[in-house]
């Protein structure tokens, strides 16, 4: 019943017309969000490159726990739809089964309601996407767009902030615990007595955690458990990451 009234209030309004005009403007959003984040390669000398070679830490950790078969695949995977249906049927809604090209959509056209529809529209968007910029031009834009916390967009100035090296040099452990940020961003209460420690002592991923501890903080354990878990596996990340 709940699938079937899903599926219902997709066809709701909908003219075929209306979905592809909007689906052209969307789509030239996100190709001038990611052009613009390739100029702000020179402008703010971000530290990693415009075309892959060779993983970071960082980008191995955001792929391992995001999307492990983003070089394989052109914006969708074709098992999603039945994860879709599955999590529906469970009542846990449309989250975690994203591509890292969808999340890019997301981001760059701020649609974030919880629907069908968007899924769809998400889906359309980034395999026409992987039809116009390379997956390099895609994971870059990404990597430096998304939201890692109050006053943290991207992964660049994530780094340069907690840890005061560029993200392309992050250790292990301090890529490990950028990557979980991710999905559970840094809170502002963190950020503001992270900024009144770094003149004092040297930041590590165990003290921030610590730090959202003392302030009684969900957060502490939701990010140590994935911090941990993409730390722990490292060595095994699959090589095939690497390649398309």
């Amino acid at each position: 019943m709940r699938i079937r009234s899903v599926v219902n209030s997709v066809r709701q309004d909908f003219s075929p017309k209306r979905f592809l005009l909007g689906l052209n403007q969307d789509l030239d959003t996100v190709l001038r969000r990611i052009d613009a984040k390739l100029f702000d390669h020179v402008s703010y000398g971000h530290s990693h490159s415009m075309e892959i070679r060779e993983l970071s830490n960082v980008q191995l950790a955001i792929l391992y726990l995001e999307d492990r078969g983003f070089f394989h695949h052109r914006g969708f995977e074709l098992r999603a739809p039945f994860r879709i249906v599955k999590r529906l049927a469970l009542g846990k809604g449309l989250g975690a089964v994203s591509t890292l090209d969808q999340q890019l959509v997301r981001i760059a056209t701020r649609r974030y309601e919880r629907s069908v529809r968007r899924k769809i529209r998400e889906t359309a968007l980034a395999f026409f996407l992987n039809a116009q910029r390379s997956k390099s031009a895609i994971f870059y834009a990404y990597l430096h767009d998304s939201y890692f916390g109050y006053r943290l967009e991207g992964c660049e100035i994530t780094a340069r902030f907690l840890f005061d090296k560029p993200a392309a040099y992050l250790s292990e452990d301090e890529a490990a615990f950028v990557a979980s940020l991710l999905a559970r961003p840094l809170p502002k209460a963190v950020y503001k007595t992270v900024v009144l420690e770094k003149d004092i002592r040297i930041m590590t991923p165990k003290r921030i955690i610590e730090i959202g501890e003392l302030h009684r903080l969900s957060w502490a354990s939701h990010v140590q458990n994935r911090y941990q878990y993409v730390l722990g596996s490292f060595r095994s990340i699959p090589k095939s990451l690497r390649t398309r």
